[in-house]
């Protein structure tokens, strides 16, 4: 695991005063197109109105809530609302799998991430998705994880078909909103950024992670109570694109959704 700055907020906007090179930058595409739409799987830019259960997918996936997540426009990233997630929230997929068949390749899942000072502890699982049967099993997936209490509040991968988790060395800042990015590459490194900043790097990861039965936002593959622990977030902007590892770049703008 390799952390390359201790003070994520300090080092993004030390990044910030340069000048912007990459016309993609731009949420993904430089006020055109993402290059890769075709290879996005998912893309939930969680707009619309204050307290709306309805969470629209821009590749036509159905998600059920779990909880009392809504759409909220208390805070928001871009396009005036979010994903809002109080205490043990989540929303579920079980639609369209196939497009989430990673086997042993290229994966890259986008978000930005707030989370309040006053959340609480917990776990604050991202994004997972996993073949898994029953209340308490999951096999053949990851999960992605902002804050684990159970690591000292540092962010965490978790390797299902394994059994391995990565921490990072440093905890990511509250209050404020950050950008995370996870990449498995052809040669099964992975990354977890936060902004700018690689805080989880390890090599070998081939697992064959094959075609999820479920996808989570908010929570992890398992069904028991035990693992769904999210205390409070909000999410905006999760895209998912499989078969591309994409270089890390903070997006100043939404995702495009063509």
């Amino acid at each position: 695991m390799i952390y390359r700055s201790t003070n994520i907020r300090g080092a993004f906007r030390q990044r910030q005063r340069g000048f912007i090179i990459n016309p993609f930058r731009f949420g993904g595409g430089g006020g055109g197109g993402d290059p890769y739409w075709d290879d996005v799987a998912e893309l939930m830019p969680f707009n619309g109105p204050n307290s709306s259960t309805t969470f629209t997918s821009q590749k036509g996936r159905s998600w059920t809530r779990t909880g009392s997540g809504t759409i909220s426009t208390a805070r928001s990233k871009f396009g005036g609302a979010s994903l809002l997630l109080p205490g043990s929230s989540y929303l579920t997929s079980t639609d369209n799998m196939a497009a989430l068949a990673i086997g042993t390749g290229k994966v890259t899942v986008e978000a930005w991430v707030y989370i309040p000072s006053g959340a609480g502890t917990g776990s604050f699982w991202v994004y997972s998705q996993a073949q898994s049967t029953g209340s308490s099993d999951a096999s053949a997936g990851f999960g992605i994880c902002a804050r684990h209490n159970s690591f000292s509040n540092m962010a965490r991968v978790f390797d299902y078909a394994t059994g391995v988790g990565y921490n990072s060395s440093s905890a990511l800042p509250l209050d404020e909103w950050v950008f995370l990015q996870f990449t498995r590459d052809e040669s099964g490194n992975i990354k977890l950024y936060a902004n700018e900043d690689e805080i989880i790097s390890a090599s070998g990861v081939t697992s064959n992670w094959g075609t999820p039965t479920r996808a989570r936002i908010g929570a992890t593959p398992q069904l028991s109570s035990g693992f769904l622990v999210t205390p409070e977030m909000n999410i905006d902007d999760l895209r998912i694109t499989v078969g591309v590892a994409r270089e890390n770049e903070v997006p100043i703008g939404a995702f495009p959704n063509y």
